[in-house]
């Protein structure tokens, strides 16, 4: 099952082609229904029936041809998206690092996409099949709403290569059980950031149950005044989204940080 994943629009075209013959007279034009009608009747039946399609003899031969058009659209389009799924599988499980230099290459391009893809699909069916507490069904089905966009567009070619090259980075980290240097690429690629405003809210949120871990980075900025400060950033990971909030206010920035639950796992940076 290929999650959400929505097919592309294809553009349509007309089932037969007229073309004009040159006359000395104006000639009324030939609608479309005209040149749908000029189709035989006994063709006709025999696609609609190849097609698993029934009509009975009072329906009308145009109805007929619209819906014979969109059974071959809708046909054909199943035959596309079933040779791209056995391009997909054909493609090796485990992501080469050394592809990312050459993204400018389609082929590789493609390659990294598609290997993204097929990580992203298998690890939401393991997820399917071992359902738990900590990472409910409910939490499975909104993940699922949240990536239909991205594995279209790894499907369509459609992502910016930098983008391709940080999840393709993540993904191999992933492979080779690296999960301190795939937190970082995720921390910075942010699927999934909500910025906080709100310090209460940000100290609500950090007390959920599926916040784990926490990572506070202290950086020195200037004001518009020219003088000197440090603004400290914090940020939460939750099961769906990365919670971000920046306090510019040192001591406020000490009693948020005191606030947080003891059970939290705090990096500081």
């Amino acid at each position: 099952m290929d999650f959400g994943d929505e097919e592309a629009a294809e553009a349509s075209k007309s089932i037969t082609e007229t073309s004009a013959v040159p006359d000395a007279s104006p000639q009324p034009q030939e609608t479309e229904t005209d040149a749908l009608l000029e189709i035989n009747d006994e063709k006709l039946q025999q696609s609609l029936q190849t097609l698993d399609k029934e009509f009975d003899d009072s329906t009308l031969k145009v109805e007929k041809l619209k819906t014979l058009e969109i059974l071959v659209k809708q046909e054909r389009k199943e035959a596309q998206y079933l040779e791209f799924l056995k391009e997909e599988n054909e493609v090796p499980d485990s992501i080469d690092p050394a592809d990312a230099a050459h993204i400018s290459d389609p082929k590789v391009y493609r390659r990294l996409c598609l290997q993204i893809r097929k990580f992203l699909k298998v690890s939401l069916n393991g997820w399917q099949s071992n359902i738990s507490d900590q990472f409910p069904q409910s939490v499975l089905q909104e993940s699922k709403k949240d990536l239909v966009k991205l594995l279209y567009k790894l499907r369509s070619g459609k992502l910016q290569p930098n983008m391709v090259i940080t999840l393709s980075t993540i993904v191999h980290d992933i492979q080779m059980e690296q999960f301190t240097k795939a937190n970082e690429s995720y921390m910075k690629l942010s699927i999934g950031n909500k910025e906080i405003k709100d310090i209460k809210e940000f100290v609500e949120l950090a007390r959920r149950a599926d916040i784990k871990s926490a990572v506070v980075k202290v950086n020195k900025k200037i004001n518009a005044n020219g003088k000197p400060f440090k603004q400290t950033k914090f940020k939460v990971r939750g099961s769906r989204y990365q919670y971000t909030l920046v306090v510019n206010d040192v001591s406020k920035a000490k009693k948020l940080q005191q606030s947080l639950p003891p059970s939290l796992e705090i990096k500081t940076l």
